[in-house]
C-alpha cells in the first residue's frame, strides 16, 4: 500500500475547494499508530479553517487534510508501541495535521483508546473532539470538587452540548444540569440526563436559571450566561475569543502582534468575568488517550450516549455533503462520514 485516498482542501474556501486525493502513506516514527479508519465524524473547527476564519492564529498550507475525530482498526504501530497491537479497535482525536477523512490516519500512540465496545464506528467517530473539550472545561474547573455543582451548558441537543450533559451530571457528579434546545429536542436532552431544558424561541434562559456554579459556553454568549452564574462560579468557553496567554499555552508559539490584539478582542469577556466575580477561561482541547478510556468505560456503561444526526459515505458528493449539513447548524448531535 504506498498510496491512498483522502479529503483534501485545495485552498481556503467552501466545500468545492473539497477533492479526494492521493496520499502517501508516512514512515511511522517509534510511537506512531496507523489506523484504517472505518468512520470519521466533522466538527465546526474543521471547516471554520477550510474557510480561513483561523488564518490571524495558524496559516494553513494546502492541499489541506480534513477531519480530527477517527474510530477504526490498528493497522501498523511503530517500534515503541507496546500498550496496543495490528486488529485493535480504537478511537482517537488525531494531531492537527493528520486528517481522517481518509482511508488511513497515522497518530500518536498516547492519543488512542481502545473503541467502546458497545458503540459502532459511527457512533464511537462521534465522541472524541467533543467529548474531550467538554471533560476538560469540566476538570479545569474543578467542577467535581465544588460544595455545589449546578451546571448550564446551551445547545445540549448539539455536538458538545450533548456530551457536557452526560459529563458533568455522570462523571463530575453534577446536581443540577441545565440547557437550551427548541421545542422538538427537549425529550432528546432530557433522555441525556438534563435536569431543567429551556425552549429558546419561548423563555430567556437568564429569566429562567439562576445561582449556577459554572457555565459551559458553547454558542458565543458568554456575557449573557454571567447573568446566571453566582459569585465565584465558572465561565469557559470555546466560542469566544482566548487571550495572549491562552493562545501561547495552546499553540507555543504565535507572534507578538497577533497575542496582543487577541489581548484586546478578548479583553470585554475577561472584564466582565472580573466585575462579576467570575473564573472565566476560554478551552483549548488537547489529544487524551487516557480521558478516552475513561470515557469509552462510561458508554460501555451505557451512561454515555452519541447522537448521530447523519451518516454520509466517503465520495466527492458525500463528503462535500456532510460538511454542508455541518456547517448548517441545524444539526442533532454529530455528521459522520462512514468509509466502511
Amino acid at each position: 500500500m504506498a498510496t491512498y485516498k483522502a479529503a483534501q482542501f485545495t485552498g481556503y474556501g467552501g466545500v468545492d475547494k473539497i477533492e479526494i486525493n492521493d496520499a502517501t502513506v508516512p514512515v511511522l516514527a517509534s510511537n506512531d499508530v496507523l489506523i484504517k479508519v472505518h468512520a470519521a465524524s466533522l466538527n465546526p473547527i474543521d471547516w471554520k479553517i477550510a474557510e480561513g476564519q483561523l488564518k490571524m492564529i495558524s496559516k494553513s498550507t494546502f492541499p489541506l487534510r480534513t477531519g480530527y475525530d477517527v474510530s477504526g482498526v490498528i493497522e501498523a504501530v511503530g517500534t515503541a508501541v507496546t500498550t496496543f497491537s495490528v486488529g485493535q479497535a480504537v478511537y482517537s482525536r488525531v494531531g492537527e495535521t493528520a486528517g481522517t477523512v481518509a482511508e488511513f490516519v497515522v497518530t500518536q500512540v498516547e492519543k488512542i483508546a481502545l473503541k467502546p465496545t458497545s458503540l459502532s464506528h459511527e457512533e464511537a467517530a462521534g465522541i472524541p473532539l467533543t467529548a474531550l473539550t467538554a471533560y476538560q472545561a469540566l476538570d479545569r474547573a474543578g467542577f467535581k470538587n465544588r460544595t455545589t455543582r449546578k451546571f448550564f451548558v446551551p445547545a445540549g441537543a448539539g455536538g458538545v452540548g450533548h456530551m457536557a450533559i452526560q459529563l458533568a451530571k455522570h462523571s463530575f457528579n453534577a446536581e443540577e444540569v441545565a440547557t437550551t434546545v427548541s421545542e422538538k429536542k427537549i425529550d432528546i436532552v432530557k433522555s441525556l440526563g438534563a435536569d431543567v431544558v429551556v425552549d429558546y424561541h419561548k423563555d430567556d434562559f437568564t429569566q429562567v436559571l439562576k445561582d449556577y456554579d459554572m457555565a459551559f459556553d458553547t454558542t458565543g454568549e458568554a456575557i449573557k450566561q454571567l447573568a446566571i452564574l453566582k459569585e465565584g462560579g465558572s465561565l469557559y468557553s470555546i466560542a469566544t475569543i482566548p487571550d495572549g496567554d491562552e493562545i501561547m499555552k495552546a499553540l507555543g508559539s504565535v507572534g507578538f502582534v497577533t497575542r496582543k490584539l487577541l489581548d484586546v478582542l478578548s479583553l470585554r469577556y475577561r472584564w466582565a468575568a472580573q466585575k462579576k466575580k467570575v473564573d472565566y477561561h476560554y478551552v483549548f482541547m488537547s489529544p487524551n488517550g487516557a480521558q478516552l478510556k475513561e470515557i469509552a468505560e462510561l458508554a460501555d456503561s451505557g451512561k454515555l450516549k452519541v447522537l448521530v444526526d447523519s451518516t454520509h459515505p466517503f465520495t466527492l458528493e458525500g463528503v462535500r455533503a456532510a460538511f454542508e449539513r455541518q456547517k448548517s447548524g441545524r444539526a442533532t448531535g454529530k455528521v459522520i462520514i462512514k468509509m466502511i
